[in-house]
């Protein structure tokens, strides 16, 4: 299995939801934790077991264990309210029925819920005066019980301030407390301190004016983040390690990328997800001093995606999509020559589905475009545009170039979406400005065309060129095209015209179509042989900056989706 149901299963609940056992007093619920941890690790290292099983009868004893009075109900409450929080219940708790149980557990007497309890009435009534006056006591409450994260959401909430509750605004005080738990060994307090000297700290008057509270103290901020790391807190460890390996600044001050490597495995042993995704990218690229290896890197990228990574599920998904080839395979050429044996990871489009739906559930924008497409094309799941238009849509209002270009399709095709044309350029605009050359070339003959917008044959002609220097054959025809007949602000040039159709020859492997367009231009610039031997110094010009890497490599082919029939004929 993929574990692709981790927010159904209770397949690693004791570490998904950071329960420490040291702050549950009920033997009878630290027996059930300790129960599911133990069967968690014995079944995800392969030792045999039954997931489902094991997570119904800690699911069973915890519930048992909450109808009862005293600590057996305080801390069985508290795992529940954790858990129902998560959602890793596999049903829907309303927030109200958490904040019950979150309740009872904190009037029973157990200190993490009355410090969970004081952050979720904060995050979800802060305009709600008796909530967040209730939300400050908890706090309060479990930070004089020695409550580590109380104490440093206390810190916070002293940072800032909190005038409904009476806590006033004291960058000393709040950094009196962050020390108190760096004192005590708590990682996370002394990481906080890291960030804040990195930074400094500033606020803002009541009439605009910015005051500094704290300046930035580079020394302090490296001093503070390698303690964080020796008290062994894994975002620390993981920047620290980073600092180490690629070095600080542009002239890699410090860098060691021995120190580094072991700083990162310390961290991967410690249970960071991030620490694995790194490792795996250090092994599949051969980064610092070690060699590439597909194997660990796989190894390494798997485990961060059991552990909730989004990235790394999202790499998962990429590997499953088109198979994962064995290190020892990795030199063979041609695909006949690839056995079962050689394949760590076959190509599964069900399960590339799956990894891709994780990294989507932990906001990875590609993998919410990814997953649209699916829906797009129907594979593995029903076809449904409507679906496929939402997901592709979130992935594109979050940046993904790729995402921007294929909303626009739909608008322009009217797939999932009522049609609209101006919305479609707009799109391809914005996909256009982040450099994917298809979108260049379709952007540009709505510009030439005036099909959405205002007509541009100026602006269209810039677009193909832009998407003629990375390799579009149509976006070079196109080009020529303009410059054969004139058009706007620009001339004819039957020089620039040839130049760009010899180049889409070259770009289209001898296309016949290209060839006839190229030599009927020849035809009527040979007659001035002046401007002829000029294109053709220009164009071998031309053609070897494209080929030293002076313009980008020719694009891939495009999907049935993304095919150059947009063009100008395509828009209109």
């Amino acid at each position: 299995m993929l574990l692709a149901a981790l927010k159904l299963q209770l397949a690693a609940l004791v570490t998904v939801a950071g329960i420490d056992t040291a702050d549950i007093r009920s033997p009878g619920v630290k027996t059930a934790l300790e129960t599911l941890d133990k069967a968690t690790k014995e079944i995800t290292q392969g030792k045999g077991g039954d997931i489902n099983q094991a997570s119904a009868e800690a699911v069973k004893a915890i519930n048992d264990l909450a109808a009862k009075d005293g600590e057996d109900g305080a801390d069985a409450s508290y795992c529940l309210a954790r858990w129902a929080g998560l959602g890793v219940l596999g049903q829907q708790f309303s927030i109200q029925q958490v904040l019950n149980t979150y309740e009872k557990a904190a009037k029973g007497g157990n200190v993490p819920a009355m410090a969970e309890l004081g952050g979720i009435l904060l995050q979800n009534f802060p305009q709600d005066t008796d909530k967040v006056k209730r939300a400050v006591e908890l706090v309060q409450a479990a930070e004089k019980k020695d409550n580590a994260a109380a104490r440093r959401l206390l810190a916070q909430l002293t940072l800032s301030g909190v005038p409904a509750a009476g806590v006033n605004q004291d960058t000393k005080a709040a950094l009196s407390l962050f020390e108190q738990g760096s004192k005590a060994n708590d990682g996370q307090s002394t990481y906080s301190l890291a960030q804040i000297y990195a930074k400094g700290l500033q606020s803002q008057g009541a009439d605009g004016t910015t005051k500094e509270e704290l300046k930035a103290d580079e020394a302090k901020a490296k001093s503070y983040l390698e303690q964080a790391a020796a008290q062994e807190f894994a975002p620390a460890m993981n920047d620290l390690a980073t600092l180490l390996f690629v070095g600080e600044g542009q002239d890699g001050k410090g860098k060691d990328p021995k120190k580094g490597f072991d700083m990162f495995n310390k961290a991967a042993e410690k249970g960071s997800a991030a620490a694995h995704r790194l490792l795996g990218q250090i092994y599949e690229n051969g980064l610092g001093d070690q060699p590439r290896n597909l194997d660990k890197a796989l190894e390494h990228y798997l485990t961060a995606a059991r552990a909730n990574d989004g990235a790394a599920q999202l790499w998962m998904g990429n590997a499953s999509q088109t198979g994962y080839v064995k290190d020892s395979a990795k030199d063979k050429k041609d695909v006949k020559d690839i056995k079962p044996d050689d394949i760590a990871v076959a190509p599964s489009p069900a399960a590339a589905l799956q990894w891709y739906r994780l990294a989507a559930q932990n906001n990875i924008p590609q993998a919410l475009y990814f997953v649209g497409v699916f829906y797009e094309t129907g594979t593995v799941v029903d076809k449904d545009l409507n679906k496929a238009f939402a997901l592709v849509q979130r992935a594109a209002q979050q940046g993904v170039p790729a995402a921007g270009y294929r909303l626009a399709t739909y608008y322009q095709q009217g797939a999932g979406v009522g049609q609209d044309v101006v919305a479609a350029g707009a799109w391809y605009e914005r996909a256009a400005k982040a450099g994917l050359p298809q979108a260049k070339l379709v952007y540009g003959a709505m510009l030439e065309n005036g099909v959405g917008m205002e007509q541009n044959i100026a602006a269209a002609a810039a677009q193909y060129g832009e998407a003629a220097d990375a390799g579009l054959p149509q976006a070079m025809v196109n080009l020529a095209q303009i410059y054969e007949r004139g058009g706007g602000s620009l001339p004819k040039n039957l020089g620039k015209a040839w130049l760009y159709a010899a180049l889409a020859v070259d770009a289209s492997n001898g296309n016949e179509d290209a060839k006839k367009y190229r030599d009927k231009l020849e035809g009527e610039l040979s007659k001035d042989k002046t401007a002829f031997a000029q294109a053709k110094k220009d164009y071998e010009d031309k053609k070897a900056k494209m080929t030293s890497g002076g313009a980008a490599a020719p694009a891939p082919a495009a999907s049935s989706t993304e095919s150059s029939s947009k063009s100008k004929k395509g828009t209109k």
